[in-house]
């Protein structure tokens, strides 16, 4: 999900992912539904977050192209949400069955419409030259798109909070629709919408050599119907599933979508590996070995423009000393 973080990094995150799943389970047992289903809603959003600090994503640009991409998918998150419990009689029946008025609403138009929705944020941000690389806009897609879901099951515990704080319903169904909602959607949706803005920025603003680097995959058009079908087939589950069987068919829709995620990063790194110049030798932050200064470690192949900044500018035109560098 966070590709190209150093060594010890990833343990963290991994670590920070496993527990949220763990406080989910543990208040879902406690019959705490809704405070199960807030709590799960924040993980993905928080870990993104994380990550954008951790890395310095958005070190070079305005304050106000975060505030955008997260409050434009906070605000659409609330309104689908909203949505979607105008049209159903029940917060806890909307969870527990994932049905609202009807198959074509819960599993097409509402999925379609947030995800049209969402994107209104990076296509804003499009329109300015000064975000011309492809990893602009898989950035901007999918901090928009974990900050969509995010609000949007947010929303639901909330309203559900209104039926108390242990609605009715057994423990087992719960959590794995708990688990669909809260952290399982927010990754595909996230998915989705950063393979869409991927094309976006490949076809309207980086050069012209990279073009086909992702093939069909780069076109608008073909990524907009792959993104939706990613997301409408994922909604889809929840209506004639089983609440297990919809986390694992959801599961199996989220590892598409990371697949697709990691070669939009892979082309958005080689085109600036392409546009930089070799550098001098210093000790990468990653593995510890001397490698050129440029994009990619020449021994454990790590993106060093990915590193976290204050760790990878160590060494900047100059070997470092050997054990500088590489975390704790």
């Amino acid at each position: 999900m966070f590709p190209h973080l150093p060594r010890h990094s990833v343990v963290g995150f991994r670590a920070s992912l496993v527990l949220g799943t763990a406080v989910v389970a543990a208040l879902t047992v406690a019959r705490l539904f809704p405070v199960a289903l807030i709590s799960g809603a924040l993980v993905l959003p928080l870990l993104v977050a994380l990550y954008l600090a951790e890395v310095d994503v958005y070190g070079a640009e305005p304050v106000w192209a975060l505030v955008l991409t997260i409050g434009w998918g906070a605000a659409a998150g609330v309104l689908i949400g909203r949505l979607a419990l105008a049209i159903e009689p029940s917060t806890a029946t909307l969870l527990r069955t994932g049905t609202s008025a009807g198959t074509l609403d819960s599993g097409v138009v509402l999925p379609l419409a947030g995800l049209a929705l969402l994107m209104g944020g990076p296509l804003i941000l499009l329109r300015f030259r000064r975000f011309h690389e492809v990893l602009d806009g898989v950035t901007f897609g999918a901090v928009t798109g974990a900050s969509f879901a995010g609000a949007e099951a947010i929303t639901y515990g909330v309203d559900l909070l209104g039926q108390g704080l242990r609605p009715e319903g057994t423990i087992v169904p719960w959590l794995w629709r708990l688990l669909s909602v809260s952290v399982a959607e927010p990754v595909l949706t996230m998915g989705a919408a950063a393979v869409i803005c991927a094309s976006l920025w490949l076809r309207y603003r980086a050069p012209v050599r990279d073009a086909e680097a992702l093939g069909p995959l780069g076109h608008p058009a073909v990524a907009a119907a792959l993104g939706a079908l990613l997301v409408v087939g994922g909604a889809l589950g929840s209506t004639f599933l089983p609440a297990g069987w919809w986390l694992v068919w959801l599961v199996a829709f989220d590892l598409v979508a990371l697949v697709l995620l990691r070669l939009t990063i892979h082309v958005g790194l080689l085109e600036e590996s392409a546009d930089r110049p070799i550098g001098p030798p210093f000790v990468c932050p990653n593995c510890g070995a001397t490698t050129a200064r440029h994009t990619f470690c020449g021994n454990c192949g790590i993106s060093l423009r990915a590193l976290p900044k204050t760790r990878s500018r160590a060494g900047d035109g100059e070997i470092a000393p050997p054990g500088a560098g590489g975390g704790p």
